[in-house]
């Protein structure tokens, strides 16, 4: 069973970015979210999970605006540097906890959540504000492990599931009122296993839209 207490987030912020395959991962998401989103400068997008911004800073130079939102401290902290660093000044880190924050007053164009879901225990919910804060019209992308058996974190400290598969997303989307859902591979992570045994992870890439 996955293991429900809370991940330690702040103590791995400093080191997230040392992982290549995040690395990848983000830029393979941010890919995928272009191919399927009409993506221009007039889009409004809210990242949840937004870590240290590895999908958001992909994703900046094509949007509007964007608030990364967390409820990781240190990942924020981590951000707010890099922001500083490059003089971006069309991203803004905010803290949010969707399963304990009400949703904000403002609406976004596009919402967008890479490897996030499975570490939270009210998906439903979670899914729920994010119809609650899209425009009408507006895209839902969730990047996340498709089905895995439970090996994919060394720790599964703070894991609430192992992955979705095409069919859970689809109907987790159908539940919080979203229609016409797409779902694909857009990045497979190859790591050995909590039994040392290389293991291929596909990620998959599910997206809708919010109808008026």
């Amino acid at each position: 069973m996955p293991n429900n207490g809370k991940r330690d987030f702040d103590a791995a912020a400093l080191t997230w970015d040392e992982n290549p395959v995040r690395i990848a991962l983000a830029h393979a998401v941010a890919e995928g979210i272009r191919r399927v989103v009409d993506i221009d400068c007039d889009i409004s997008a809210l990242e949840y999970g937004c870590g240290t911004g590895l999908v958001t800073l992909e994703l900046q130079p094509y949007v509007g605006s964007i608030k990364a939102a967390d409820s990781s401290d240190g990942m924020l902290t981590v951000l707010e540097q890099k922001l500083a660093i490059t003089g971006i000044d069309n991203v803004t880190p905010i803290k949010l906890d969707l399963e304990s924050d009400s949703p904000t007053d403002e609406r976004y164009d596009l919402i967008y959540s890479s490897m996030t879901m499975h570490h939270i225990e009210d998906v439903s919910g979670v899914m729920h504000a994010f119809h609650e804060l899209l425009k009408p019209d507006g895209h839902l992308c969730i990047a996340d492990l498709d089905s895995e058996p439970g090996d994919f974190h060394p720790d599964n400290t703070g894991v609430h599931y192992y992955g979705f598969s095409r069919e859970d997303m689809q109907a987790l989307f159908a539940s919080a009122g979203f229609h016409d859902t797409t779902s694909d591979i857009v990045y497979t992570v190859v790591k050995k296993n909590t039994a040392g045994e290389e293991r291929r992870y596909p990620v998959l890439l599910t997206c809708a839209i919010k109808q008026r």
